[in-house]
């Protein structure tokens, strides 16, 4: 089920980034539409890359990292914590935390490329 779940979001994910790609290469965008792209996706990895550092205690003897899906764990015994513990998903819970973050950030020009798209401004191309 946790697998489902991952790759749900991944899904999700891979189709607000790579429709709104689609839609500003193939829909008569300007440039800036383009450049507003790449700058956002890159906040979005960043960001990403932030959602994996997240540490989250799920009790007091127990700490998880990552958001929405955990990557990693540690156990608090003997007097010290005890990392390392991860998930049999990884690398599918780690590409699905940073797609997500993309995906987040792009969701607002991905709203507003349909929009200008579904109007027919998009025609105007003005650079």
């Amino acid at each position: 089920m946790y697998l489902l779940k991952i790759l749900g979001l991944l899904t999700v994910s891979a189709w607000v980034i790579l429709s709104t790609h689609r839609r500003l290469t193939l829909g008569h965008f300007a440039r800036a539409w383009q450049v507003c792209f790449f700058l956002l996706a890159c906040v979005g990895l960043g960001l990403g890359i932030w959602f994996l550092c997240i540490r989250r205690m799920a009790s007091p003897t127990e700490r998880a990292w990552g958001v929405p899906f955990v990557i990693a764990g540690g156990l608090f015994s003997d007097g010290r914590w005890h990392d390392g513990g991860v998930g049999r998903f990884l690398y599918f819970a780690l590409l699905a935390d940073v797609c997500c973050a993309v995906a987040l950030c792009l969701l607002p020009l991905a709203i507003a490329s349909r929009i200008v798209h579904n109007s027919g401004s998009a025609d105007d191309k003005s650079d």
